[in-house]
């Protein structure tokens, strides 16, 4: 029989404006056994609570925490001083105002 090699990643989170936290989890299936089984050999649901602006970030949040490490960059800052990250993030922020 043929594994599957699909991943399955399930995630949320909730925001609390009044405190400015969010709760954000993930669970991660790794083949199709263990998402109908519900049982992820990899370990139970990742929780972890965090300072948050919004509910969208907080859920893009959690998809990133499941996938990899994310860094939220302080966006449209002045040309001199940028750092690497910043100059990229400015290339991105460029084509999507022309778009």
């Amino acid at each position: 029989m043929t594994q599957s090699s699909t991943v399955y990643i399930y995630t949320d989170a909730s925001f609390s404006k009044t405190h400015g936290l969010a709760a954000l989890g993930w669970i991660v299936f790794r083949n199709e056994a263990e998402r109908e089984t519900g049982d992820p050999s990899s370990g139970a649901i990742q929780t972890v609570l965090v300072a948050e602006k919004n509910n969208i970030r907080a859920e893009l949040r959690a998809v990133n925490l499941a996938l990899a490490e994310l860094h939220w960059l302080s966006g449209h800052t002045p040309k001199v001083g940028r750092s690497i990250d910043q100059n990229n993030f400015s290339l991105i922020d460029r084509a999507v105002r022309k778009a």
